[in-house]
């Protein structure tokens, strides 16, 4: 069996290795590599925009971790493809950063698709561009990945397409209505990397996980066989039609216990997400939170509005506040960011006229298990904390109240207890009441 590696793209399968492009598994384990460089984005998103219009991530903003992370992934699918490997990536727009070098105030722009060999990104990324469409034309009908195209070809649309005509390259064998390539292939070492369309939405795991086999292996084991024309049909063989009945019962079978396992693995990954709480940062921490406190019964969500930015506001019939979300790696959560919460406090009493309350989450040391955990907030933020009455709150104790929340949900009281520990701390280190 071809183990397959899906990054930045889950396919719902205990035969599948789901992973993220900055997680700690290799990607050499696999036979065939499955990239969405759609949303590689999300490892810059504290990149600052200049006046300039790009964005740049400096060093203290760990840049320098992002460029190791790019050359890790690149060594890794360059060794894949050599070894005879198949890596499906599925196009989608460029997006880039200019990322520090090291402190010295020089960059190095880095995009979605800089895993890639010089050659490749020398000669075809710079091409993507962005436009959308439905119209897929199968251009090589004997191209081995043909069988993508035609698993998929009712529902199948594209997000970005090559700036290039070329119809007498063997490369190109999906392209759209104006000729442009949106699926292409290139030969790199003895393995192939493929550019194809993403898959259709809600598209079963066993149907993808089988098209994705039937395209690779024959180039994995290197037993090419020949595509049966469409005339081959006229030739049926007895038995086949009863045989091809029950497989499509078989198929419907499948298809409703993959939906069954679908909505059971939403319900868990809804429950386990919790557990983001005691070690993420950046959006996926505030997503946490956010569903943490509506857990409690606030209306929570986030307010970016021209130059005013907070992560979230949250309000119920107790009262309104604002709260700054910080995660640090190994240090403690510094008077940066209250000095930040303070600001668009302000900001937001001379827009709403309403001066809300301030709330600093924080999940520092977030490498570290929570219980050997130093302070999270250093002395200048409890003594800022408590002149200006903001609250400071730990993603730990945030956790601990979901878990009690959820063990007995129907126990408003319990959440009204909560909401208002949250609103009326001023100064002090939020603590829940224990049920």
């Amino acid at each position: 069996m071809l183990k397959i590696v899906a990054v930045e793209y889950r396919i719902n399968s205990a035969e599948v290795l789901n992973t993220t492009f900055d997680s700690g598994d290799t990607f050499l384990d696999g036979d065939i590599v499955v990239i969405n460089p759609a949303y590689l984005n999300r490892l810059w998103e504290n990149a600052r925009e200049a006046g300039d219009g790009l964005l740049r991530l400096f060093s203290t903003q760990q840049s320098d971790g992002l460029r190791q992370i790019f050359n890790l992934r690149k060594k890794e699918i360059s060794t894949l493809l050599d070894n005879g490997r198949v890596v499906f990536v599925f196009m989608s727009p460029v997006s880039c950063v200019l990322a520090e070098i090291r402190n010295n105030n020089k960059f190095l722009a880095i995009t979605n698709y800089s895993w890639l060999s010089t050659d490749i990104m020398r000669l075809y990324i710079k091409s993507i561009s962005q436009g959308s469409g439905s119209v897929i034309i199968l251009k090589t009908p004997s191209h081995p990945i043909s069988p993508y195209y035609k698993a998929f070809k009712d529902e199948l649309t594209y997000e970005a397409y090559l700036d290039i005509k070329d119809e007498n390259s063997s490369n190109f064998f999906l392209v759209n209505k104006s000729g442009n390539p949106v699926g292409c292939s290139f030969e790199v070492g003895k393995g192939l990397l493929i550019f194809v369309p993403p898959p259709p939405l809600n598209v079963e795991a066993s149907k993808l996980i089988g098209v994705l086999i039937q395209c690779a292996k024959p180039i994995i084991t290197g037993d090419f066989l020949t595509p049966e024309p469409e005339w081959a049909d006229n030739y049926p063989i007895p038995g086949e039609v009863e045989i091809c009945k029950e497989i499509e019962q078989v198929q419907k079978n499948i298809a409703k216990l993959n939906q069954e396992f679908n909505q059971l693995e939403l319900k868990r990954k809804s429950l386990s997400d919790f557990r983001a709480l005691l070690f993420e940062q950046g959006k996926p921490l505030e997503d946490a939170v956010i569903r943490a406190i509506e857990l409690m019964g606030f209306s929570a969500k986030r307010v970016q509005k021209e130059d005013m930015e907070h992560d979230i506001v949250l309000e119920s019939p107790e009262g309104r506040a604002l709260a700054e979300i910080e995660g640090r790696d190994n240090d403690a959560i510094h008077v940066e960011k209250l000095d930040q919460l303070t600001r668009v406090i302000d900001e937001d009493f001379n827009e709403n006229d309403i001066y809300s309350e301030g709330v600093l989450i924080g999940n520092a040391y977030r490498f570290t298990l929570p219980n050997d955990r130093k302070d999270q907030f250093t002395n200048k933020v409890r003594i800022a904390a408590k002149r200006k009455e903001f609250g400071l709150l730990t993603t730990i104790e945030l956790f601990n109240v979901v878990v009690r929340i959820l063990k007995n949900p129907s126990n408003e009281d319990f959440k009204i207890a909560c909401r208002k520990a949250i609103l009326i701390a001023k100064g002090k280190e939020i603590m829940f009441p224990v049920v």
